[in-house]
């Protein structure tokens, strides 16, 4: 079980990206969460098993046919041991 912090940058708002990111989560039964930022990049928190938090990095990093990631940053955080579910917060 691990949890990632990750940004994303490119083409990542306006084309569903949040969605998709969440879809792809809830798939995986992974938990966390999916915002964008001010800046126009979109803040992902995930946890999860590391098989499926490898799945799920492969899909997102794959795009949803309208986004476009050009760059990410990643770094591991605590897990959060009560977290149930995968949300897209505003």
């Amino acid at each position: 079980m691990k949890r990632l912090f990750i940004i994303y940058q490119g083409r990542v708002q306006g084309v569903g990206f949040r969605y998709f990111v969440y879809r792809a989560a809830y798939i995986m039964k992974l938990t966390g969460h999916v915002r964008n930022m001010d800046n126009g990049n979109v803040e992902v928190e995930v946890q999860g098993p590391d098989d499926h938090i490898s799945v799920f990095l492969d899909t997102v990093k794959g795009g949803n046919g309208y986004s476009r990631i050009e760059n990410y940053s990643m770094k591991e955080i605590p897990v959060k041991p009560n977290e149930k579910s995968f949300d897209i917060t505003y």
